[in-house]
């Protein structure tokens, strides 16, 4: 009973598996058949990956939303969201596209569902092609760039084009598939930029408060930014090298939402600050908007950090110092801050020295867990 039992299974394994091996010869030979095809192979990466040592929770990817439309026909092709399971971002999602040729628009947006909720209606298409980079970030999200809530970093991609047409006299080399295949990579950088503060003080010294003028009340989901200036971005992946000025690179050419505000940016929550090494650490990350605040008579941007301390029961406002180092906060920025401050007293205001250092957020990824599909929209046939 058991030997027959077990050879109606085998057999209806075999059968399945033929009819399923059929079914995918039957796919690609309708695909083959269809006019000028292609195949897409997509890998999607972080522009500035990093491990998982003592991240905050909100700089990881929770989920994917993968959207290719057909810039001639305006026709969405896919709009895929994924979630991805396991504790780590450290990832590289890839996969294969049957499609057509012609330029393809392309977006990656990373943890963007509960932000957009109210904003986007994800099954409607004009609304994804007429909207999607017009989507700004501004004070009701607010609360997502705080490393204390819930809620996740935006990371997103620019608008990819990608030209999916076929060379003329293009043939395959030997080994490669008799279908035309294009193979790109999208690159996502996180949309806000990050603040960590150190302190050296006297112990009788306490923060209050801290002030960045001035930060846009705005900024876009979508990076508007130039081809060349996000290639930058992408090279030097969010940091620079002061100490050579004749080598350091600023990434500029990118714009805020028209008719954006910019004001002073003052930290929201209780500054509690732990010793360490004779350094007094702030372990909270500060997430702010990209930002950009030309200068006009300067000719850059210019960054004010103001702190309000207490000393023996008495508050001081002390003099603004200009962050050195520090002449773009384009999205995916990462600045560390050092401020020394003197001994503040009734008749002395206190000098504060401010030391900033634009620093990546990255080191080499280790590929890790798997993404599930959660709802697909619209697929590639």
């Amino acid at each position: 009973m058991i030997t027959k039992t077990a050879h109606i299974i085998l057999l209806f394994t075999l059968l399945l598996s033929s009819l399923c091996s059929c079914q995918s010869n039957e796919d690609i030979e309708q695909f083959i058949q269809q006019p000028k095809p292609v195949l897409l192979d997509l890998n999607v990466m972080l522009a500035a990956p990093q491990d998982d040592s003592n991240k905050p929770e909100c700089e990881r990817v929770k989920t994917l939303r993968l959207i290719v439309i057909d810039k001639d026909s305006k026709k969405v092709e896919l709009n895929r969201l994924l979630d991805y399971k396991t504790t780590t971002d450290n990832f590289e999602y890839r996969t294969r596209l049957k499609t057509t040729q012609s330029v393809k628009c392309i977006y990656a947006l990373a943890n963007v569902e509960n932000i957009l909720k109210d904003k986007m209606n994800w099954e409607n298409e004009t609304m994804i092609i007429d909207n999607l980079s017009l989507l700004v970030l501004d004070s009701e999200i607010k609360e997502s760039y705080q490393s204390n809530s819930d809620g996740y970093l935006p990371i997103t991609s620019k608008k990819y084009e990608v030209d999916l047409t076929q060379p003329e006299g293009w043939k395959p080399e030997e080994g490669e598939s008799s279908i035309y295949t294009v193979k790109e990579t999208i690159y996502m950088a996180y949309a806000a930029v990050k603040f960590d503060f150190t302190f050296e003080m006297n112990n009788n010294i306490t923060i209050k408060k801290w002030t960045i003028r001035d930060i846009a009340k705005q900024s876009y989901l979508i990076p508007n930014i130039t081809d060349n200036a996000w290639e930058t971005l992408i090279k030097i992946q969010g940091q620079v090298d002061p100490k050579d000025d004749d080598n350091t690179i600023w990434v500029t050419d990118y714009k805020m939402p028209e008719g954006t505000a910019l004001s002073p940016y003052e930290s929201s929550q209780e500054i509690n600050l732990k010793l360490q090494e004779n350094k007094w650490i702030d372990p909270t990350a500060y997430y702010l908007p990209e930002t950009k605040n030309w200068i006009s008579d300067f000719s850059k941007q210019i960054y004010m950090l103001s702190l309000t301390v207490e000393s023996n029961g008495q508050e001081y406002e002390l003099t603004p110092k200009q962050f050195p180092n520090l002449e773009s906060l384009v999205r995916g920025t990462h600045v560390k801050v050092h401020a020394k401050i003197s001994d503040v007293s009734p008749g002395a205001e206190g000098e504060v020295e401010l030391e900033a250092q634009v620093v990546d957020w990255i080191s080499e990824p280790e590929i890790k867990g798997d993404w599930e599909e959660v709802n697909s929209t619209t697929e590639i046939p």
